[in-house]
């Protein structure tokens, strides 16, 4: 405490320094509780503010920064030292910085973190691609997919705005498995997603549903244009210069603006049943139901 005395002293501006010695010394007692006193203020001040930083954006350079000034506590080995020990409260005895003491106080003293890992941001941002990604076609995955379509079918139900669900099949994938091997198969589904990614605008989500199938949510879209769009996935389709050549199928299904309570699990059977209904017509088209306007 008596060294924290003296640094508080020798801060102090030079004309006020030697009055502040000469007083610290007649009165021990009362500069230590003075000190106290303001580890106090400074905690209170701190703590609050500080449980609402972000521990990912704060700056490392051991500026203790407030929205209003620049240099709030000081870059001085005098203005870290005691925030470090306000803050840790005595616990440690070494000089910190904010990122340091925000991560304290979020895991030791308000709990709002619970085992953190600490992650580059660039490897956090490949994860979350990863995440959602197929790595094959390079289109979404099915958990996307789904999260997607839960989302759309709430935002059609709430705005009353159409909306239509278009799954597409690789026609007879297996045979050219069988003949050519599953290295030209997956070549085959790579050319089906380029050419559903090629044929749809930025509101549309295209995501492989599964093994040969794909999914594409189309927002704010009747069945008569749905069809065009899965039409001319279709035509890119089989006109591939490829030495391989597939056809795909399709099968749609659209939400009426009178469906009283619309469903992803209904919106996916009405279009899987509509793809069942294609590829019984021999494959290389498209078939559509239209949920019922009534359960």
């Amino acid at each position: 405490m008596t060294s924290a005395i003296a640094t508080v002293a020798i801060a102090v501006a030079p004309p006020a320094r030697t009055a502040l010695v000469a007083f610290i010394r007649r009165h021990p007692t009362v500069a230590i509780g003075g000190v106290l006193l303001l580890a106090i203020v400074v905690a209170s001040i701190a703590a609050p503010w500080l449980a609402t930083v972000d521990p990912i954006s704060i700056d490392p350079s051991h500026r203790l920064r407030s929205p209003s000034a620049d240099n709030w506590f000081g870059t001085d080995r005098f203005g870290r030292d005691l925030y470090s020990r306000v803050i840790y409260g005595g616990r440690i005895s070494l000089v910190v910085g904010l990122s340091v003491a925000a991560l304290d106080y979020l895991l030791n003293i308000s709990g709002d973190l619970v085992a953190p890992t600490i992650v580059e941001h660039e490897i956090l941002e490949v994860l979350e691609h990863r995440s959602v990604t197929d790595p094959l076609t390079g289109l979404f995955n099915r958990y996307h997919f789904e999260a997607t379509l839960k989302r759309e079918t709430a935002r059609c139900l709430r705005y009353q705005s159409r909306l239509s669900l278009l799954l597409m099949d690789v026609d007879q994938l297996k045979a050219v498995n069988d003949r050519w091997g599953h290295p030209a198969g997956d070549q085959m589904l790579v050319r089906v997603a380029a050419a559903i990614r090629d044929s749809l605008l930025g509101c549309d989500t295209a995501s492989r549903y599964g093994g040969d199938e794909f999914a594409v949510i189309l927002p704010d879209t009747d069945a008569r244009a749905a069809r065009r769009v899965a039409e001319r996935i279709c035509d890119k389709v089989a006109a591939s210069d490829a030495s391989i050549k597939v056809t795909v199928s399709g099968g749609l299904a659209d939400l009426s603006l009178d469906t009283t309570s619309p469903s992803e699990a209904r919106l996916i059977a009405a279009a899987d049943r509509a793809l069942y209904l294609a590829k019984g017509r021999g494959g290389n088209c498209v078939a559509e139901e239209v949920l019922p306007c009534r359960d």
